[in-house]
């Protein structure tokens, strides 16, 4: 992922220097949610685990301190130990800029310290040696017989470096290391985190909205990456009587994997969290439940043909017990599906996603993913009284439009910013997104637009003009 901005030309700096943007001091350190040290561990099994992190220039100040977070959370959910888990540290940017922060140790306090301590680097991002930095470290300092586990926590894909992640993690799985790999926002490539990952890639892979969305998921990433401990077989009892042999029982054919395909086992879906899966076999459509609380506004987002998939997908809310239709979306502004729906009442909710023409298509090629947001809190029981104050939305959505993602990568930051300026100076004929330049919608593309977007991207204004 490239830094935010990396032009020397002096009219961007000019410019960003008036309206008193451009600077990583602008971003306001949130507090540390564990800086005073581990969490409680979960998994007791033996392992050696690397961690390794993203120091791009990608990434704002409060993300990095947002990630440190997670990481020591998700560092703290080992038991660290001489006899159990080992754990170590890379951070990587640019080439030759990756470093290691805290090689293999049984010791939680330092590895607590290495985290809290580490200072973002700031740059490009070669993902290429932040792997090769961790599993030279597996190499030297890992223990024969344990499980080696590598964590890749990245918010962009390989640029600015000539190395091959793919070709590094192949290799670093056929020496026994499990891959996982997390992406965040819409920077990463998911064949590419696919690729570098371990198989199956619904349980290496995780897909988060934003950075904040990352607790959301450590619960399962620690269940996942928690290797299941071996237990020696039990010895036979001796017994005078002879033991009759088991007659085994005819195979029973298996069930297709999926097992979300009704709403008896629909998968639970977390809000803000991304959701990555495909409709297929033809025929095939996958259920969602969530819980809502009366009074919340679900907002549920669908992306397949729009990132290149072969599915034209159709969204539909229902009822708990799949009875009743609330809400159905075929196409929003193109083959993907979009719908928003206040909840009337607080209660188990469904999302049913199927192809067009259902059942007549589904495959490998049919990919898509889904996310789903709320807004506001639920309303209060009928014996409570009803509070004076508003209920503050959690998260409040950039418009479907995403209006200023001047380069299409779905997200809107610095980067947008400085193609807007480039082009009002000039210096470019063109804009990848020409629909979604004009933020404030006065019907010319200019710095105020730039402004903006730096504005938003800043956290001084919290929504751009819809």
């Amino acid at each position: 992922m490239a830094c935010r901005v990396t032009t020397t030309l002096a009219i961007f700096i000019a410019v960003l220097s008036i309206v008193g943007l451009w600077s990583h001091q602008r971003e306001p350190d949130l507090p540390r949610a564990n800086a005073a040290g581990l969490g409680a561990p979960t998994c007791e099994t033996a392992l050696d685990l690397m961690l390794v992190v993203d120091g791009s220039g990608s990434i704002f100040a409060r993300d990095f301190a947002t990630m440190k977070d997670f990481s020591m959370n998700l560092a703290g959910s080992f038991v660290i130990s001489p006899a159990g888990g080992h754990v170590g540290v890379v951070q990587f940017s640019g080439q030759g800029q990756g470093r290691l922060e805290i090689g293999l140790s049984s010791d939680g306090a330092a590895v607590k310290a290495a985290i809290d301590g580490m200072q973002q680097i700031e740059g490009y991002t070669d993902i290429q040696e932040g792997l090769a930095l961790a599993q030279a470290e597996i190499d030297a300092h890992g223990r024969q017989g344990v499980p080696r586990i590598v964590i890749l926590l990245t918010d962009g894909q390989q640029e600015g470096a000539e190395g091959d992640p793919v070709g590094e993690a192949e290799q670093a799985r056929a020496q026994g290391t499990e891959i996982f790999a997390i992406g965040v926002g819409g920077g990463p490539n998911l064949d590419q985190l696919n690729a570098i990952a371990s198989d199956p890639d619904a349980r290496h892979v995780y897909l988060v909205e934003n950075f904040d969305s990352l607790a959301a998921i450590l619960a399962e990433l620690v269940g996942d990456a928690c290797p299941v401990p071996t237990t020696q077989p039990t010895a036979p009892v001796s017994s005078p009587e002879p033991i009759d042999t088991p007659v085994p029982e005819p195979d029973t054919p298996t069930p297709p994997s999926g097992g979300k395909d009704d709403p008896a086992t629909c998968d639970d879906i977390s809000f803000g969290v991304l959701v990555t899966d495909v409709i297929s076999p033809a025929g095939d459509w996958d259920y969602y439940c969530f819980f809502g609380g009366g009074g919340q506004t679900v907002v549920v987002d669908i992306d397949a043909s729009e990132a290149g998939s072969t599915l034209d997908p159709v969204l539909t809310l229902l009822t708990g017990d799949g009875s009743v239709i609330l809400a159905e979306n075929d196409d929003y502004g193109g083959l993907d599906s979009y719908l928003e729906y206040a909840l009337l009442s607080s209660g188990t909710y469904l999302l049913r996603v199927e192809s067009y023409d259902h059942p007549c298509c589904g495959g490998p090629a049919y990919t898509y993913t889904l996310v789903v947001v709320k807004l506001g809190g639920g309303l209060p029981p009928v014996s409570t009284p009803t509070p004076t104050s508003t209920p503050t939305p959690w998260f409040i959505p950039i418009p479907r439009s995403l209006l200023g993602d001047v380069n299409c990568d779905g997200r809107v930051n610095s980067i947008d910013a400085a193609l807007i300026l480039q082009f009002a100076a000039g210096l470019i004929d063109e804009l990848p997104c020409p629909e979604k330049d004009d933020v404030n919608v006065d019907g010319t593309i200019n710095s105020i637009d730039a402004t903006l977007i730096l504005q938003y991207d800043s956290g001084l204004i919290d929504s751009l003009p819809p």
